[in-house]
């Protein structure tokens, strides 16, 4: 509690108080009749008062609380006072007036009789905990207070060990509390002990002190910590730290340096000779310090304290190596006995290293001497060792403690050692664990030879798993996993010795049992091929070989053996024999792998010399002779099992790829030409195959129901097709390959969806092959069953999508996917018109319930059959016909206007599954009859569903989202459908009124749900249905003898506006009303820019005299209707489509205004009535829009100075009204004779600049437009005027939002203005303003760089404002007000910049500098040294982001840094020209150049293109600068400079000769 809470509370009992003499109170402290929560109150009134005149008050106060808490029992307090004791202490402890005492401070002491008490308190579970806490915090802020907790070092260490036990339990219990002020506490406890430790004498006392009683619960404390969340460990660190000094400044500080190093280089057994009695007695100190944690480990019956003391090893580890840099030998030591501690390894290793652990010393991991009583036949458990083990080899990698240099021969002891760890680690593998899989990767980074006896078994960990158990792991250990063979892969690929891994690999699969199942993970696959790809051409054959070695002497004499054994028993044994074979004789492994490495082996460039091709040829025909038909034949002979078969044709398939390979880019493979003959009649039964690839016909008919099997020989069957069209003439295999074509085509398609998964892509991906030979009814059994798959997922909602998760399915969709959108089918107009074909008779399926004339028409549209052209007569007419019935059937509907039922849900789903695959067809690529049957679809189910909406509310938004589905489909045909004729024949009116009436039902909650539900996508429903009536609506008014229908068309729309206007003068929610129709705003809209559009000439003569009669109706009433638009400003949605209104009307007016004008302007004088009439109009039109304008522009004001968050949008359609505003008050207003307020639109576009920091370029550009725009309608004092508002918004802004957004929008228009201004005048008024705007620029900018977090984006803007400023030159700034341009430099605080924004930031400053020397060069030469003073802040600080830092990703992409130094190096240039006047400074830059070469590497890049910039400057540098330069640098700098200017010298300077 603080002293304004004390003083509320002392004049709560102000006047119980006051009638108490000052005098007393004292005795009315210590007298027992006084009450003791009175006593509280007194004593709070004697702390505060200033009145009151207590001799020695502080002192006497404090010890009075202390003496009540110390004798509560004895003084019979009660207990509920007690805590308000506490509370008092607490308060008086932290009070301003105790801190305010200064000097005084140090007479006031505390009672040692508190510190038990404290002590006590600090237990956990106490009820005073918590204000003891507070208080301790608050002592060991005063010197002279604290003395009771660190006066003596017993008191300091009983305290620090009592904080750390109650932070422990804290964290143990998690119950909410929270542990930021013990956490607090404990920093303050070990900074004050680690103050008086530094105190001591005696090292050895202070040794025996913590590991007695600080380091259990040190470590306990760590592991604790360790063992919380990450983001729980975050809040941490500083403690993890603390630990770390603690043990580091304890147990090995500088004066026990020398006692360690002896005690670490001792053999076991070997007695310290040493007499000196200091020296024996810190090494007995020594030897009971390793005995104590030894004892903790092996506790027994502590297994936290176990726990934490071999999780402690790391830490122990730091601490050592953390004092100074020990001799290698030492550390390594130190790292082999905590293992030996951990009960991992033995203490001593032989030097000879065996991977038997007979031959090492102490066989099991023995104990020392010392220890043996206690660790006696015990071995460590390492599932809880492997963690504390992988970061001790993380500090050995990091301290480079074992040298691969020194120490990676046979016979050096720590590779002997390490060998022996590498052999304890996989004696208890466990490929679950990460920190299993973190050790081998560091000891691999050590030495691969270290883990290459063992190579097998870490492999067959990593790769295998049990088939009980799940292989569903965790993603860090799955990464890691990878990372690690990733990196072994690598090691092995760039020794050229990859063929030891292929062995291991091997061996591995062959200790492998039938209860494992081989799993190569995709990384390690992706791995093992890019490593096999780098192989030389030599051992990349001599590695085939090694496989078929393996075969030829492991697994194909086993087969053998096998099978002479299976006719003697009788055909039930028989069976049981087989079953028994399969088990013993697993090939799969081996077959694997070699398929893994066949198919990513690079043979064609191993083969393309001649002794290489011969070399290939002979191992291709020894795994064909010597594996694969022995294999085959074996089938033949006997049964094999699944497994055996799946291998087989495994190999068979990989060997007939490589012989495709060979054959297509080499001489290889010959089939002789009668035996090509024979295949002219080919079934995928008959076994009559080519002579080059295998006869497998033999396994056609084993286990060919299984889905992996069955997959191989459709793979086959393919490669035999590729076979024969490669080496025959195919018009002599024609029937064959149709033959087989269709084999493998209904293999696939007579199985359901779900089990050809896996077939179906093998045949997606080969049918640029086989669509030739596919004949039409098959292929579309194919597209039906691609099509099937498509909507299945299509249709499934996102939460089903959610919950299937990436599964099979999903793999299957998305192959689906990319085959329909691949180039091939773009290409393909057979495949285009099969799934044309395929979507309609879908689609006339889904709608089989609809009415009878529905059904018909569009299952005659799906029977209408496309031909290649365009220009078939048979097409042309049917699709004619068509069209006529679809004209029939939306006239006969809106006759009839009959109750129709609603699309079922069900129904809806269907469709839009069938709609998705719409969008996967290459649209623009179709066939004109394919688009025109493809639009006659969508064009049915669009208004057929939307003449059916739904009734049930939980159906609006599936059936929103197919008809928005639909909708964008024809939107996409029809942008690029060009001219078809079939469109001529479509009745344009009857359409554009249907989408019309849909749009505008009352009841129809489509539109109003749906664009809610998308309103952060702009609603695309709403856009997508106005860009369908945009063309819809041309196309009325473009066709002859379509005037009674456009009329007819504009009647209805002007009855509908002038109802809405109606119900607006009579409702009381005008905005609701608005919402509820911006369908028919986006209409009408929509019918004024089709009129303007179907009228490019003028509008008088090209319009019909009936239309031209509805458009003032129309203009008039939507005029009406934006009276209302104050309504929009709480809805953003109805503020963007009032806009666009707006826009549309303004755009109409400027149109209509500016033909009447021309009109009556070249009329000739017998027509001057009609010229008169004309002129009326055209000054009726600029008083009619002028209120118009001006009430929207302050809406647009309105609307952006009070909302935060606005959309694109919403400012893309305020930016285009006020374009067109302004081109109409160009063209039509005078602002002096009719009154238009121009400044309102300036003071909208400011408003709407203020609403983001940042823009895009492509509205940076709509901006400038806009402004430019705006700017040229003013006059001089209209500009004058809003330069002057503007330069007042140009200032340090307020904390409130509104000024805030005012400084954004002003920043953003200085930004703007200089290249907005044209005229002459125009720009004298804008540098007028200028000397000013600099100043106001320069005071926001020392704010915004007080704080770079908040303040960043206001520097940037004020500097971009600067850049354009400059960038004019001296007709707007004078060469005097240029110098601030350079503070502006200086101001900047680079190094506080973030990574994002530095390459924005430093290139704009780059920008400045330049403009400030093209522009005004004798002003930069008389102030050149506030100009190189820029130049230094640049350089330096775009070094020091250039440089190299590996293993992190905090830096700047390349091309960033490139800009950046590319910008540097032209600016160095450019000053470099003016030799004369830097010649005596150049030099600087050029020491500042090295000096920041010395502290980091630069990337190679940024620093070639930086350097051409310094060598220009050292190139014109005077030479005795550079003498004087070369003498005065330090020596670290001077060898650094004598390389750099040597290279200058050889590289770079001109030397006359060529």
């Amino acid at each position: 509690m603080c002293v304004c809470v004390l003083f509320c509370e002392w004049r709560n009992t102000c006047r119980a108080a006051m009638a108490i003499p000052y005098a007393g109170v004292n005795r009315l402290l210590k007298d027992a009749s006084t009450p003791w929560l009175q006593k509280i109150q007194l004593a709070k009134f004697a702390w505060i008062s200033p009145k009151c005149f207590l001799p020695n008050r502080e002192q006497v106060l404090i010890d009075w609380s202390i003496n009540s808490i110390v004798n509560a029992s004895k003084f019979s307090i009660p207990d509920n006072v007690i805590p308000a004791l506490w509370q008092f202490l607490q308060d008086v402890l932290q009070s301003k007036q105790l801190q305010s005492m200064g000097s005084r401070l140090e007479r006031l002491s505390i009672r040692p009789s508190l510190f038990p008490v404290l002590i006590s308190s600090l237990e956990p579970h106490h009820k005073y905990e918590e204000q003891a806490i507070g208080c301790c915090l608050h002592l060991l802020d005063y010197a002279s207070l604290g003395t009771v907790i660190t006066g003596q070092l017993e008191n300091q260490v009983k305290f620090l060990s009592a904080v750390l036990n109650l932070l422990i339990s804290y964290l143990k219990a998690d119950d909410g509390r929270t542990c930021s002020k013990l956490n607090s506490l404990v920093h303050k406890a070990f900074e004050s002990f680690a103050s008086l430790q530094r105190q001591q004498p005696n090292p050895r006392k202070i040794l025996a002190i913590i590991f007695a009683k600080l380091l259990q619960p040190s470590l306990m404390l760590h592991y604790t910590i360790t063992s919380l969340s990450p983001t729980s460990d975050a809040l941490y660190t500083d403690t993890l730290t603390c630990i770390q000094d603690l043990i580091a400044n304890g147990l090995f500080q500088r004066d026990l340096v020398d006692g360690h190093i002896k005690y670490l280089r001792l053999s076991p057994g070997e007695v310290n000779t040493d007499k000196q009695k200091e020296v024996k007695l810190l090494h007995e100190a020594i030897i009971a310090l390793w005995k104590n944690i030894s004892g903790k480990v092996w506790h027994q019956q502590e297994d936290d304290c176990s726990c934490s003391y071999i999780a402690g090893m790391p830490v122990l580890f730091s601490a050592f190596l953390s004092i100074q840099q020990y001799p290698k030998d030492v550390s390594f030591a130190l790292f082999c006995k905590l293992c030996h501690i951990m009960g991992i390894m033995p203490l001593e290793v032989k030097s000879k290293p065996n991977t038997e652990t007979e031959d090492i010393e102490g066989g099991d991991c023995q104990p020392m001497e010392e220890e043996k009583d206690s660790r006696e036949g015990y071995r460590g458990n390492w599932s809880v060792c492997l963690l504390p083990l992988s970061e001790l080899l993380d500090v050995v990698s990091e301290k480079q403690i074992y040298e691969v240099a020194s120490d990676n021969m046979e016979g050096k002891v720590q590779f002997a050692w390490l060998v022996h760890l590498v052999n304890e680690l996989m004696s208890n593998a466990d490929s679950s664990s990460i920190s299993w899989f973190n050790c081998l990767h560091k000891l691999l980074d050590m030495n691969h030879l270290l883990l290459e006896d063992k190579l097998p078994q870490i492999l067959k960990e990593a790769l295998y798993c049990s088939a009980k158990e799940s292989p569903e792991k965790n993603a860090q250990l799955l990464e890691l996993r990878d990372s690690f063979l990733e990196k072994l892969l690598g090691v092995y690929t760039k020794l050229r010795q990859f063929d030891k891994v292929v062995a291991a690999l091997l061996e591995a699969s062959m200790i492998s049992t039938t209860s494992q199942r081989l799993g190569y993970p995709q990384h390690f696959a992706d791995s093992f091929s890019e490593s096999v790809q780098l192989l030389p051409p030599g051992l990349t054959l001599t590695i085939w070989k090694q496989f078929h070695q393996a075969f030829s002497q492991t697994y194909l004499p086993q087969l053998n053996q096998t099978s002479s054994t299976i006719s003697s028993p009788s055909p039930s044994k028989k069976r049981k024999k087989v079953k028994e074979i399969a088990k013993e004789v697993n090939i799969e492994p081996l077959s694997r792998t070699f398929h893994l490495y066949l198919r990513s082996m690079r043979l064609v460039d191993a083969s393309l010399t001649a002794p290489l091709l011969k070399r290939v040829e002979v191992v291709m025909n020894e795994m064909k002779g010597d594996i694969l038909e022995l294999l085959l034949d074996r089938s033949r002979k006997s049964k094999l099992s699944e497994s055996q078969v799946h291998c087989t044709l495994l190999l068979c398939h990989v060997w007939g790829e490589l012989y495709l390979m060979l054959s297509q880019h080499t001489n290889y493979g010959n089939p002789s030409a009668d035996r090509t003959e024979k295949c002219a009649l080919w079934n995928i039964t008959d076994s009559l195959w080519l002579d080059s690839l295998p006869d497998w016909s033999s396994l056609s008919e084993l286990f060919c129901d299984k889905e992996d099997i069955l997959q191989l020989q459709i793979s086959l069957v393919i490669q035999q097709i590729r076979a024969l069209i490669l080496h025959s003439e195919v018009d002599s295999v024609q029937q064959s390959l149709t033959n087989m074509t269709i084999e493998v085509c209904n293999k696939v398609t007579d199985m359901e969806p779900s089990s050809s998964r896996n077939l179906l892509p093998i045949l997606l991906e080969h049918l640029p092959i086989l669509l030739p030979y596919l004949p039409s009814q098959h292929l579309a059994k194919l597209i039906s069953l691609l099509c099937e798959i498509l909507m299945s997922r299509c249709s499934l909602s996102d939460k089903q999508l959610l919950e299937e998760g990436p599964g099979e399915d999903a793999v299957l969709y998305r192959v689906c996917e990319q085959f329909v959108s691949s180039e091939f089918c773009m290409e393909s107009r057979r495949l285009q018109t099969a799934l044309v074909n395929c979507v309609l008779n879908k689609l006339s399926e889904v709608t089989s319930s609809f009415s009878p004339q529905e059904v018909a028409f569009i299952q005659r549209l799906s029977k209408v059959e496309s031909s290649d052209s365009c220009k078939d007569d048979d097409v042309s007419r049917h699709l004619e016909d068509v069209a006529m019935d679809f004209n029939r059937l939306l006239t006969d509907r809106s006759v009839a206007k009959k109750k129709v039922r609603p699309v079922g849900l069900n129904t809806m789903t269907s469709l839009y599954g069938t709609l998705k695959i719409f969008q996967f067809l290459p649209l623009h690529h179709l066939l004109p009859s394919n688009v025109a049957r493809c639009m006659l679809g969508l064009l049915f189910v669009d208004l057929t569903i939307g003449y059916k909406p739904p009734k049930k509310s939980q159906d609006v938004l599936e059936f929103g989202k197919t008809l928005l589905l639909c909708r964008q489909v024809e939107a996409a045909i029809l942008k690029g459908i060009g001219k078809v004729e079939f469109l001529h024949s479509i009745d344009a009116l009857i359409i554009a009124t249907e989408i019309t009436n849909v749009f505008l039902q009352a009841d129809n909650q489509i539109f109003q749900k749906s664009t809610t539900q998308t309103e952060q996508s702009s609603g695309d429903l709403n856009d997508v249905t106005e860009e369908l009536l945009t063309y819809w609506l041309k196309r009325v008014m473009h066709m002859t003898n379509q005037e009674a229908a456009a009329s007819d068309y504009c009647i209805m729309m002007e009855s509908r506006l002038s109802e809405l206007v109606k119900h607006l003068t009579k409702s009381k929610h005008p905005n609701d009303l608005l919402t509820q129709n911006i369908p028919l705003l986006t209409t009408c809209t929509t019918l004024l820019n089709a009129i303007l559009a179907g009228n490019r000439g003028s509008l008088i003569s090209q319009t019909s005299e009936s239309v031209e009669d509805r458009i003032p109706g129309i203009i008039n009433a939507l005029s009406a209707v934006m009276k209302y638009v104050e309504c929009s400003r709480k809805s953003p949605r109805l503020f963007h489509h009032m806009t666009k209104v707006a826009t549309g009307l303004v755009k109409f007016a400027l149109r209509f205004t500016k033909i009447s004008f021309e009109t009556s302007a070249e009329s000739s004088k017998d027509d001057s009535d009609a010229m008169e009439t004309n002129v009326s109009v055209v000054t009726v039109t600029a008083k009619q829009w002028r209120n118009l304008i001006n009430l929207m522009l302050s809406e647009i004001s309105y609307y952006f100075t009070s909302a935060d968050d606005k959309s694109c949008p919403v400012i893309g359609c305020c930016l285009s009204f006020m374009q067109t505003s302004s081109i109409f008050i160009g063209r039509h207003c005078s602002v002096s004779t009719s009154g238009m307020d121009t400044s309102s639109m300036w003071l909208a576009l400011i408003s709407l600049m203020g609403t983001r920091v940042e823009w895009t370029e492509e509205m940076r550009n709509e901006f400038q437009t806009t402004f430019e725009r705006i700017v040229g309608t003013m006059d001089m004092v209209q500009l004058q005027m809003s330069l002057s508002d503007l330069l007042k918004d140009t200032a340090p802004s307020k904390d409130d939002d509104a000024s805030h957004k005012n400084l954004l929008g002003a920043l953003f228009a200085w930004q703007l203005l200089p290249s907005s201004v044209e005229s002459e005048e125009s720009q004298g008024a804008l540098a007028e303003v200028t000397p000013k705007l600099i100043h106001n620029l320069m005071s926001v900018l020392l704010d915004a760089v007080q704080d770079w977090t908040g303040g960043g984006a206001i520097a940037l803007s004020v500097l971009r404002a600067v850049t354009s400023i400059i960038e004019h030159g001296e007709s707007l700034v004078l060469p005097d007000d240029t110098l601030y341009a350079q503070h502006f430099c200086v101001l900047i605080p680079v190094t506080m910049v973030t990574d994002a924004e530095f390459p924005l930031v430093f290139n704009t400053l780059c920008q400045i500098l330049r403009h400030l020397l093209i522009g005004y060069p004798r002003t930069v030469m008389a102030s050149l040294a506030s100009y190189f003073a820029c130049l230094q802040s640049l350089l330096k600080n775009v070094m020091q982001r250039g440089q190299q830092r590996p293993g992190t990703s905090d830096r700047l992409s390349d091309h960033d840094l490139y800009m950046c130094a590319e910008n540097m190096e032209r600016l160095l240039t450019m000053i470099a020209t003016y030799k004369e006047d830097v010649n005596k400074l150049a030099v600087f830059l050029v020491a500042d150049y090295i000096a920041e070469l010395q502290k980091g590497t630069l990337l190679p890049l940024f620093k070639k293109t930086l350097v051409t910039g310094v060598y220009n400057l050292l190139d014109v540098a005077d030479e005795r600068a550079i003498d004087f330069l070369n003498a005065n640098m330090p020596l670290n700098l001077r060898e650094i400079f004598k390389t750099f200017y040597n290279d200058f010298q050889k590289y770079y300077r001109y030397s006359g000769k060529v």
